[in-house]
This record gives structure tokens, sequence and C-alpha cells, in this order.
């Protein structure tokens, strides 16, 4: 009988958060607005959406967990921006270009 043990899940537990963050149709928004700035406001983002804050700060919290966002705050304000490469790494060529182009 094969067994995984905890050393061979990690990866699974990492490819299980990161694609959670992708199987959201608000979350791949995201993506795909940040994919087209430098950086956003989560404000920017919300209005973008048409969604409370609450909720935007939610996907943004699932999407930094994946490691496919990073943030900075300057004073009230949080900026998000895209970690391409490690969308890009984890997607084929196609599936990145049809998501963030």
């Amino acid at each position: 009988m094969i067994t995984a043990d905890e050393k061979d899940t990690s990866g699974i537990n990492t490819y299980s958060l990161t694609f959670k963050a992708l199987s959201s149709p608000s979350r791949l928004k995201i993506i795909k607005l940040l994919s087209q700035q430098e950086e956003l406001c989560v404000c920017h983002i919300q209005s973008a959406l048409k969604c409370g804050q609450g909720l935007v700060s939610y996907h943004l919290a699932v999407l930094e967990e994946a490691g496919l966002v990073t943030h900075r705050e300057d004073g009230t304000w949080s900026y998000y921006k895209l970690v391409e490469d490690n969308l890009v790494n984890l997607l084929s060529a196609k599936l990145y270009t049809s998501l963030v182009k």
C-alpha cells in the first residue's frame, strides 16, 4: 500500500493553497486587474469588483497566502501587486497569457 508521509505532502499543500486561490472568479479578476497595473490600492480593486472592502481584503489575503500577490502599506492605504514570477512558474504559458493579457 502506498502512503504519503508529511514530507511528500508539503508540495501538495502548497499547490492546494495556490489552486484554491485561483478557484474564485473574483480572485481571477483581481489577478487580471493587477496584471494591468504596477500596483493597485484596495479601494481601486473594490471599485472595480463592485463589492465590499471586507470581501476584497479576504480575497487579497487568500492570494497573498498563496504567494501570488504582495502588498505594502502607505499610511492607512494598502497597495497590492502581482508576483508574476510565481504565477508564470505555476501556469502554462498559454494559460498565463489568457489570464493576464
